[in-house]
This record gives C-alpha cells, structure tokens and sequence, in this order.
C-alpha cells in the first residue's frame, strides 16, 4: 500500500480539535482505497444512527493500525423542513485521496463515497455549509439547511469537537466498544488493541 503524507497542502485545511492535525493523503491507484474499505470493521450490533459516534470510533481506531492517519466528518441538520434524516448529526470517518475527503460509511454506502454524495445522501442535496467549530455552528445551524465539520480522530461526538486533542480519551475508546456484541468486542480488541493503554 503506497501512501504519502503531504503536509504542506493538507496542513492548510482547516480541522475542528487537534491543532496541527495533518491526515493521511492516499495517492495512486483508487484501489487502495477500495482495499482500506473493505478491511474495516463491519460486526456492529446495528448500522443506526444511535450508535455512528461509537462506529466511528472503533473504526478510526482500526485505521490506526492499518497505517492510516484518518479524519472524522460530521454532518448536522439545519433547518429541519428541509432535511429527509430524522437525525440531528451523523459522523463517519474519512480519508483523503488525491486531497478529496472520502468517507467511509458503510451505513450508507457499500463503498468508499466522495464527502460531496455522502452529505447528498443525507441532506437531499440541500447546500451544506461547511464549519470550523461546533459553536460557530449552533450559532447559525437556523439560517442553514445543513452543517459539516471535518475534525481529527480524536474527537468522539459533537461537544469535543472544539477541543484540542492530540490523543484518545480512554472511557471514550471503552464507551465505542458498545456498538458491539460482548463476543465481537473480544475480536475486535485482539486484533486492534486500543493505542493508548
């Protein structure tokens, strides 16, 4: 798997948390993205959206140990005539390829997705406003059909996002853990133990 960090053009995006956060930049064939989608963790007790934080999670985790620097994007519905979801956010993680964000969400998806069709997916193809902070949005999320943030790893659901993290947080990594059967959740660990215990 060929991956390539590019510092100087991704360290220019803007991410919510994690100062300096720069992700992994996929280059070369798509394959290897198809690749990193098809290893990820798929043994979740369901696919709704009560448990996406959690999903996400477990998953950027995974990538962790797959040599990958992801990123999480959240979406967040505005004004809610116009949005089919009844979901207030969502939250996958996500990869760069060429420095365009893929999501992996295979919630939605049965694939790796470009961020511009998974925010179509649940927005109806309303224009999504793209934020730097959680308060910057809840202080317009009105005046909007819908919101997203594109944050680092560690952030975990929609209050830690205006954070500065630069690692995990334990109870967060144990709390994800809940998206899974008991015996699931033995599979998972033994394969990708968390990193910082």
């Amino acid at each position: 798997m060929r991956l390539i960090l590019i510092g100087l053009l991704l360290s220019s995006f803007t991410f919510a948390g994690a100062i300096n956060y720069t992700p992994t930049n996929f280059t070369g064939d798509k394959k290897e993205v198809r690749e990193v989608f098809e290893k990820l963790w798929y043994k979740f007790k369901t696919w709704d959206h009560f448990h996406c934080y959690r999903r996400a999670q477990v998953l950027v985790n995974q990538f962790v140990h797959l040599g990958v620097k992801p990123v999480k994007i959240f979406y967040f519905r505005g004004s809610k005539d116009t949005l089919p979801k009844n979901w207030y956010y969502h939250v996958a993680p996500a990869i760069y390829y060429n420095s365009e964000l893929i999501v992996m969400d295979r919630g939605l998806f049965e694939r790796a997705a470009y961020a511009t069709d998974w925010l179509d997916a649940l927005s109806r193809k309303s224009n999504c406003v793209e934020f730097d902070t959680y308060e910057e949005f809840k202080a317009q999320k009105k005046q909007v059909d819908c919101g997203y943030i594109i944050s680092s790893m560690y952030t975990f659901g929609p209050k830690s996002l205006d954070e500065d993290r630069t690692e995990f947080v334990k109870w967060e990594l144990e709390d994800s853990l809940d998206s899974m059967t008991r015996r699931n959740r033995k599979k998972y660990r033994a394969l990708y133990p968390w990193l910082n215990q």
